[in-house]
């Protein structure tokens, strides 16, 4: 019901929501005589295209103006509870509809652009190599795959030689996404392995490479005979690459608000704070990610919302659930490669039957908070939340801890603990 109210009337309380107020009770609906919140709810004036067209729908079906409405309330044509799911539904419908359409604007590589781009590689000098990969490395494997046979087989035989060098195939890793890695593993491993292994099934290496488990990939590239020498720089690709992400960031600067910031330009490490609560900002962020694909930052959902610290009654997370499901689902069906995160407060007793509340679970990141110390046990907090990635999100929100953000020693410390890292307050 919350997410609903945020989103109609949200534009004339976008100040008091983002500051992280709770709604107060004259706005809560409730079945008293007079029905001007109601009322204000599904006629509130507004320019904003998707909000006059779930309005619109809504009058239609209730009245076209507040007289009408507010008559059909006090003669029980329908109640304010009839209104409120009906404003849900369309809701739903209507964001459902402007997300497909930004899903469907992001096009394919089509295969005649990739097969191009394979030919020119078989006379590209070396420095040219990583450009010319850069521009087919994006699309999916099977497109590729597909490209890579109609090429001649003195034309594999020549992109061998200008790939399947250690030097080469180190410099093709550095600074690719994640979906990138993956793609650009298979492409190393289908040009490496012998002709009497070409037909081989790719569907473990793959699976293998998406759960990050490098000890199988290791295995399976043993297996296909693929040289030692490719192997050892396909596992320090990897492994490089893993290990890249780490959160330097401080609130304000490069930990930022989304609804404030639609048209930056994300940089490596960043934090893009998602107000889970803010329903209207779905497709604004459907933009955003799809702008920011293939850049290494990572999302925050639930920041300034509720959760395992507010709620006491754990039979209530799924239904908090719903929210940040939402914004997950969208945000990976745009990146799948995107790194999404999710709030919890450091509170013994619930902090992982909130998290597994999440239809998601296991998110990518965990932000902690109620650490507010760089003087912490870090160790001990790494050990709390064993088996997932956590970043510290609350660092010096009391202002206690000086003026020099995310000092070298205490990174130092998430670092030796296994902690991805910092958001810093000032």
């Amino acid at each position: 019901m919350k997410k609903i109210i945020f989103l109609i009337a949200g534009m004339s309380l976008g100040a008091s929501l983002l500051a992280g107020q709770e709604l107060k009770e004259p706005i809560i609906v409730k079945p008293i005589k007079s029905y001007s919140a109601i009322t204000e709810i599904v006629f509130k004036e507004t320019d904003k295209e998707l909000a006059i067209r779930i309005q619109n729908r809504i009058k239609n079906e209730f009245g076209v103006d507040k007289e009408q409405f507010e008559q059909y309330l006090q003669e029980g044509v329908f109640t304010e509870t009839d209104v409120m799911k009906h404003i849900e539904t369309v809701t739903e419908e209507e964001i459902g509809i402007e997300v497909e359409k930004v899903i469907a604007t992001i096009k394919p590589i089509p295969i005649e652009i990739i097969t191009i781009a394979l030919k020119e590689l078989t006379v590209s000098p070396p420095n040219i190599i990583p450009l010319k990969v850069k521009e087919f490395i994006g699309a999916d494997w099977d497109t590729i795959s597909l490209a890579m046979q109609k090429l001649s087989m003195k034309e594999i035989s020549i992109l061998k030689t200008q790939i399947l060098s250690s030097d080469m195939v180190e410099t093709l890793y550095a600074g690719l996404s994640p979906k990138e890695i993956e793609t650009l593993t298979m492409f190393i491993v289908d040009l490496s392995i012998p002709v009497k292994t070409r037909n081989m099934d790719d569907i473990y290496l793959r699976q293998a490479l998406q759960r990050k488990d490098f000890v199988a990939v290791s295995k399976l590239l043993a297996e296909w005979e693929v040289p030692a020498n490719i192997m050892n720089v396909i596992a320090k690709g990897l492994v490089q690459n893993r290990e890249m992400f780490f959160v330097d960031a401080v609130m304000g600067e490069n930990a930022y608000f989304i609804d404030k910031n639609y048209d930056r330009a994300v940089m490596a490490g960043d934090i893009v704070i998602v107000d889970v609560n803010m329903f209207e900002q779905r497709l604004k962020y459907a933009e955003f990610i799809k702008r920011n694909m293939g850049r290494d930052y990572a999302v925050m959902l639930g920041y300034e919302a509720m959760n395992n610290f507010d709620m006491s009654n754990t039979a209530d997370f799924p239904m908090m659930a719903k929210n940040f499901e939402d914004f997950y689902i969208l945000g990976k069906s745009i990146d799948p490669d995107l790194r999404i995160g999710l709030t919890v407060c450091l509170r013994s007793d619930n902090w992982k039957q909130w998290v597994e509340a999440m239809p998601f679970s296991p998110p990518d990141l965990l932000f902690v908070w109620n650490v507010w110390k760089t003087g912490g046990a870090f160790e001990k907090i790494a050990k709390i939340f064993e088996g997932y990635e956590i970043v510290i999100a609350g660092m010096n929100v009391l202002n206690t801890e000086g003026d020099i953000p995310n000092p070298p020693e205490y990174m130092k410390r998430l670092r030796d603990a296994g902690i991805k890292g910092s958001i810093w307050h000032k």
